[in-house]
């Protein structure tokens, strides 16, 4: 559905978009079923623009609602879009965690109690060096959040690179442009 709020905070608190919600509800149950014990996924899409920052953020937002802790974090530090999509500025954070930076301090929190964003900062170096360095430290400092990492397209070498240090991906793909047989090949 591509006329939906931007912003998670908006889409879930209006009636109005009650079918999204129970969407993104339904897609948390069974996230929750397939990820139970692990602590950090990634989401990519096969292609820029198909949702995956937008999956990301609501599927976020979903699952803190119902009241486990999360911790979002944008990985995507070429074209950073999660702040905007659940209300919180773009600040310091995966980049600078990459250049020695303490998580828990560079954490906001995003319109939950049990919802913590790490925005992407601004990197200094190549991506893939920063995230190398940044993931372990976020996955460790998980302490019983779920990790939701928003990662560029499949095929770059940050997305490769993080889905080595991470227990699962999940792949985003736009029904209306392709199918899910494209994976398969």
């Amino acid at each position: 559905l591509r006329r939906l709020p931007t912003s998670a905070a908006e889409l879930f608190g209006s009636p109005r978009h009650r079918h999204a919600v129970e969407e993104y509800q339904r897609l948390r149950s069974v996230f929750e079923i397939v990820t139970r014990g692990r602590g950090a996924v990634a989401v990519t899409s096969w292609t820029q623009g198909e949702g995956k920052t937008t999956v990301t953020a609501n599927l976020a937002w979903a699952i803190a609602a119902a009241g486990r802790p999360v911790l979002v974090a944008d990985c995507d530090l070429r074209r950073p879009q999660l702040h905007e999509h659940l209300g919180v500025p773009l600040a310091t954070g995966v980049a600078d965690v990459g250049r020695g930076g303490d998580v828990d301090e560079l954490v906001q929190e995003a319109g939950l109690p049990t919802l913590e964003v790490l925005t992407s900062g601004v990197p200094d170096r190549h991506p893939t060096e920063l995230l190398r360095s940044a993931i372990p430290h976020i996955v460790d400092s998980a302490d019983g959040r779920l990790v939701l990492i928003d990662t560029p397209p499949m095929f770059t070498p940050e997305t490769t690179t993080v889905a080595t240090l991470i227990d699962a991906v999940v792949i985003v793909l736009d029904g209306r442009s392709r199918n899910s047989t494209d994976l398969e090949t």
